[in-house]
Formats: C-alpha cells, structure tokens, sequence
C-alpha cells in the first residue's frame, strides 16, 4: 500500500464512531460473525449490522469522492 493510500486508509478509519470501527474491523479484519461480535461488544446483532452498513457506506463515499478528484 502507498504512503498516500495509508493516509486515506486512517482517514477513513477516523471517520467512523467507535462502534463502526469496532464491529467493521472485527467483522472484516477478524472475520468474526456478526452474532459473535454482539455478544463481544453486547448489542443486538441488528446494531452490528447496521454500523457495519455505516462504515461500508463511508467507504463507498470516500472512494467515490476520490474518483471524482482524481479524475
């Protein structure tokens, strides 16, 4: 990964709220299921769904946001 890749990578990581970034990297990153992660964290497995959903959308965003400068 570049220099310049890494800096987005936090940026992004940054944006999340605890929780995103809790669920989204032990669900990505650990591949721990989403049951697992609730019972961890204890919320309902819909709450780790949808802060998962959150990142994922913030990702998205950004990458697109990106595209569109680097274009």
């Amino acid at each position: 990964m570049t220099r310049e890749g890494k800096i987005i990578l936090a940026d992004i990581l940054a944006s999340f709220s605890l929780r995103e970034r809790q669920c989204y990297l032990l669900h990505i990153a650990q591949n721990r299921s989403m049951g697992d992660i609730a019972v961890e964290l204890g919320v309902s497995k819909s709450m780790v769904q949808q802060s998962i959903r959150r990142a994922k959308k913030k990702i998205k965003d950004r990458v697109e946001k990106d595209s569109v400068i680097y274009a």
